[in-house]
């Protein structure tokens, strides 16, 4: 059985609403597209909500907010802030086919010294191997990684102008019935707990307030 917080998250939807989920793993680069052929329903997958994913795919509420981050050693003292990878050259280890990887990009560091692997988790191991001299990835998963891994002290910093980025399931264009079921399951598990719980279990703190825009009455439904 896969295990996570976004699985976490879906399992506890499926129980409310009562349907059963089959886990299948893909690589990110290409997963979206699996909605269009069929061979997915669903993608939960810290899937940033842009615009043009957007227009693309049907989406539920956000189930976690949260700002792109950068993992770098504490070793590493020649690395405290994203303009150092840029003046010095360094490379970054990311997610293929990620919004990080071009945001990173767009910021200065050259295509050359992005260091691409099909899972954030590869990505920081090119990081701890020092194959690469940070990591970017979902501020979540990056979180996540330095409670984990505890041996190997790591610091973290965002870009100066890092957007806050909504995250959400994704569902086929026009099957706004499944969408509008796991909306539902969704403010079930956060009505009862039941998120709450999840949210501390995999990240050792409280949900920060106003964490989830909905909740606080600013979305509708």
């Amino acid at each position: 059985q896969s295990i996570g917080f976004d699985m976490d998250i879906m399992y506890a939807i499926a129980a409310k609403q009562k349907f059963h989920v089959t886990v299948l793993t893909h690589p990110w680069e290409g997963i979206l597209n699996t909605l269009n052929t069929g061979e997915r329903d669903i993608i939960i997958s810290t899937v940033n909500m842009t615009p043009e994913r957007e227009q693309q795919y049907e989406f539920t509420y956000p189930y976690f907010t949260m700002r792109d981050t950068f993992l770098v050693k504490t070793s590493n003292t020649e690395i405290k802030q994203y303009q150092d990878l840029v003046s010095k050259q360094r490379k970054v280890a990311a997610l293929a086919g990620s919004s990080q990887k071009e945001m990173t990009i767009q910021h200065g560091v050259p295509a050359e010294n992005i260091v691409t692997r099909d899972s954030q988790f590869l990505a920081l191991k090119e990081m701890f191997a020092d194959n690469a001299d940070a990591v970017i990835g979902d501020g979540a998963v990056m979180d996540y990684f330095a409670l984990t891994y505890e041996d190997i002290p790591t610091h973290s910093f965002t870009l100066p102008d890092a957007p806050l980025v909504s995250i959400g399931i994704a569902v086929k264009k026009g099957n706004t019935k499944l969408r509008d079921q796991l909306n539902t399951g969704l403010k079930q598990i956060y009505a009862d707990g039941t998120y709450d719980k999840i949210y501390f279990k995999w990240f050792k703190k409280p949900v920060p307030e106003h964490f989830l825009p909905w909740t606080s009455g600013t979305l509708e439904g």
